[in-house]
């Protein structure tokens, strides 16, 4: 998928599951290159596509533990913006 496509369809994939992102710091060329690199793992390794299809279908409390796990790494992400790195991993194993 290419850049143009990526940003449309990561614009309405937003929008359709209500995520909050008015105020959205979100970076389009960061969000369009951590699609591309989830979708070289992807090709590299099954492992990588079972555990970002987990991912994928967490609830809100697991993504809550997941974020905290996240910011004790030193990466720190509001809710929304999970929310939005889950769009990106949605993206990324629709293309496969």
């Amino acid at each position: 998928m290419d850049k143009v496509q990526f940003n449309k369809l990561f614009a309405v994939l937003v929008q359709e599951s209500g995520i909050d992102n008015t105020n959205s710091t979100v970076d389009m060329d960061d969000a369009y290159s951590t699609y591309l690199d989830l979708v070289k793992q992807i090709d590299e390794s099954d492992t990588a596509v079972e555990y970002m299809a987990r991912m994928v279908t967490m609830a809100e409390r697991e993504r809550l533990h997941w974020r905290m796990c996240l910011a004790e790494e030193g990466i720190e992400m509001t809710p929304s913006q999970v929310d939005e790195y889950v769009v990106i991993l949605e993206l990324a194993l629709s293309s496969t």
